[in-house]
């Protein structure tokens, strides 16, 4: 019993008390271990300097060893700064008894609102290393409990198309969809070059100064300084984030115009079949390669697209001269066909009707979403020249992808915007005057309105 209280201890000191660092180099506090090029040494420098993280006496850091729940909560419960504490938290766990060294940690851990208590029931298996997954869901639960706009994030993207591979191909549950946009949405934790997240993965004590260092940063702030949360928070509300990424916008509580193209509604062609758009997704790409907005790296290829530029340029298609003049749309689109072996093309020809073709479907292979970013993401999608029919009651869900010419667009919604300020100034007018009617006027002209209406409907 001696020697367990001992190694308490030994284990409580090793996570308050900072150790003592064998080298410092251009400002960065180096461990035996963990030289200047590593790169979470910054990070790891500033963690250590804050006293969100310790090294070991022996003066390294071991970067490479995994992370535990017990430690983890540790650490979240020095870095936190917000005070909207629970009162008269216990611990309920069994293997978490009194005097056990993160106790106290996880306590408050608890109390701040990172720690589920209720998840794990009466065993929180404290030497469990945390995975990528479990640490957003702490986190996002830290900052939703610290801030209501965080929390109304929380539930905005419940829904949300979450940019990493493991949305389409499986292994992030939708209930872990609002806690990964929040993490990836501000920047406390992004996806791996090949588009994954790898929710299951362990994750290393460099890793988790990284990402405290990134979570100090956001700690305190607002829900909507952050552009990239705002996407994810409106595709989750509105199919779309083109509330955010353009002006080329118009939403209500029962309609969204992308384009003047209506999502999340049924576009029938009697005799032929029915569309329905469940998102648009936009995002841009400049004359240097440069990508903008949070589901760029998903559906852009920057490689392929300045190689398509550069050869329609050569062949005289000088309108793709300049990328920075267009957005790209990538179109979440089902069909349910009322004839049999109904080709594409003639899908295509329908939807031709609209005038929003081109923003939906694009055409040329410079519009589709590339083979590599589908694979990568596992991303059902279809081209314009990918030749496929569709079978009588038969409902096929497809990415199609289009542009739109940001120059081109402006003078309609200049005009629309114009024509809806017009009628908001008219409508004010009419209530204006309405209002400054007499009592007696008023009733009698809303009588006349009522008697007018029945007889109408009689008729």
């Amino acid at each position: 019993m001696r020697k367990m209280g001992i190694l308490a201890k030994c284990l409580l000191l090793f996570f308050l008390i900072p150790a003592t660092t064998s080298a410092q180099s251009d400002g960065v506090r180096i461990f035996r271990d963990l030289p200047a090029s590593h790169w979470a040494a910054p990070e790891v420098a500033e963690a250590v300097q804050k006293g969100y993280i310790v090294g070991y006496p022996d003066g390294t850091f071991r970067p490479d060893n995994q992370v535990t729940r017990a430690e983890f909560a540790s650490l979240l419960s020095r870095a936190a700064k917000h005070k909207n504490i629970k009162e008269n938290v216990d611990v309920p766990f069994g293997d978490v008894p009194e005097g056990h060294w993160a106790r106290g940690a996880i306590a408050r851990a608890i109390a701040l609102g990172f720690v589920p208590a209720e998840k794990y029931g009466t065993r929180f298996e404290p030497d469990r290393p945390m995975t990528r997954l479990e640490i957003a869901e702490w986190l996002a639960n830290g900052l939703a409990a610290a801030r209501e706009d965080f929390a109304e994030a929380m539930w905005d993207t419940k829904d949300t198309l979450v940019p990493v591979a493991e949305y389409y191909k499986g292994g992030l549950p939708p209930e872990s969809y609002p806690h990964v946009s929040i993490v990836y949405g501000t920047g406390i934790m992004k996806g791996f070059p090949d588009g994954s997240f790898r929710p299951g993965e362990l994750t290393k004590r460099s890793e988790i100064a990284a990402i405290l260092h990134r979570f100090d940063k956001v700690q305190g702030r607002a829900a909507k300084e952050f552009r990239e949360l705002n996407e994810l928070r409106e595709v989750g509300l509105y199919g779309t984030n083109a509330v955010s990424f353009t002006d080329f916008v118009f939403y209500s509580p029962d309609r969204v115009l992308v384009f003047d193209v209506p999502l999340r509604e049924d576009i029938v062609y009697e005799g032929w079949g029915t569309f329905h758009i469940h998102r648009m997704i936009l995002a841009k790409i400049d004359n240097e390669g440069n990508l903008y907005g949070v589901y760029a790296p998903m559906f852009l290829n920057p490689e392929f697209m300045l190689e398509k530029r550069s050869d329609f340029v050569r062949k005289a298609f000088l309108q793709y001269e300049d990328l920075n003049d267009f957005i790209f749309t990538f179109t979440d689109l089902s069909f349910t066909s009322e004839v049999d072996e109904l080709a594409i093309e003639d899908v295509i020809a329908l939807y031709d009707q609209e005038r929003s073709f081109r923003t939906v479907f694009g055409y040329g292979h410079f519009f589709t979403v590339h083979p590599d970013n589908a694979s990568r993401y596992g991303i059902k999608a279809r081209s314009y020249y990918e030749s496929f029919s569709y079978k009588r009651g038969e409902t096929q869900r497809f990415w199609f992808s289009g542009h739109v010419d940001e120059k081109s667009q402006r003078g309609f919604y200049d005009l629309l915007n114009a024509i809806k300020e017009m009628l908001e100034k008219a409508n004010a007018k009419r209530a204006e005057q309405w209002n400054q009617l007499p009592d007696e006027i008023r009733e009698f002209l809303l009588e006349f309105q009522n008697q007018d209406l029945q007889e109408t409907v009689q008729d």
